[in-house]
Parts: C-alpha cells; sequence; structure tokens
C-alpha cells in the first residue's frame, strides 16, 4: 500500500538526514523529482494495479508536480536535454488560499520526451 504524503511528513520518522526537517525536505525532493518522471513518461500501470490503484494512475491532489518553465538547454550523455523548473503546490494554505508550503525543483528531462507533454513550455 503506498502512503499519504500528508501522513508521511508529519510521522517522527528520519531518512537521509540527520534531523525530521532534512528528512522532509529530502522527501519532498525525491518524491517531486518521481512524480514529474511520472508526468513525463507515464505511469506504470502494472506496478499501480499491484498496489491498489486502478485507472493508471496515482491519485494526486496538489502534490503533482507542474512544469513552470525552461531555465537551459544542454546535452547529456549525447541526448538533448532541457533543465526544467517544476512546481508542486502546498497542502496547507493561509486564510486567502496561498499555498504555505508549496516548494520548487529542478530536473534535466530528455527533450523528445518533454516536448511531447509540454511543448508549449519550448
Amino acid at each position: 500500500k503506498i502512503p499519504r504524503l500528508a501522513d508521511f511528513m508529519e510521522s517522527t520518522f528520519v531518512t537521509r538526514a540527520s534531523t525530521r526537517v532534512g528528512s522532509v525536505e529530502y522527501v519532498k525532493q525525491a518524491l517531486g523529482k518521481l512524480l514529474a518522471t511520472q508526468a513525463i513518461n507515464g505511469s506504470n500501470k502494472k506496478v499501480l494495479a499491484q498496489s491498489g490503484h486502478v485507472g493508471g494512475r496515482m491519485p494526486l491532489s496538489k502534490e503533482e508536480p507542474v512544469a513552470t518553465e525552461v531555465t537551459r538547454e544542454l546535452v547529456r550523455n549525447g541526448v538533448p536535454s532541457l533543465e526544467v523548473v517544476w512546481k508542486v503546490g502546498g497542502t496547507v494554505t493561509d486564510a486567502d488560499g496561498n499555498d504555505m508550503d508549496g516548494y520548487q525543483f529542478t530536473t534535466v528531462e530528455s527533450r523528445a520526451k518533454f516536448a511531447k507533454k509540454y511543448g508549449k513550455l519550448l
């Protein structure tokens, strides 16, 4: 069973860091990059079906990353690539509805795969 992100973030479990705050930051970045890869490449329906999710993708809400901009073009291992900035909306909002715990991260993606899904950003 895939744990809910909100439950994991509230736990006292520390992973890949020496403090709980560092652990939460690590998980947010790692999960964001995983979900960005899923957004570009599509979900693995077999894995999701085995985990109890139907319909071919994990049920996400504001934790789903959104590509916001391409900052530069580069070549990575001989493959034309792009440096992409992603934004993840917050799960906590203030009285006006503004995200309080949203964050951004950067990935390097294949230009061809990214263009298929997010061609408007190019």
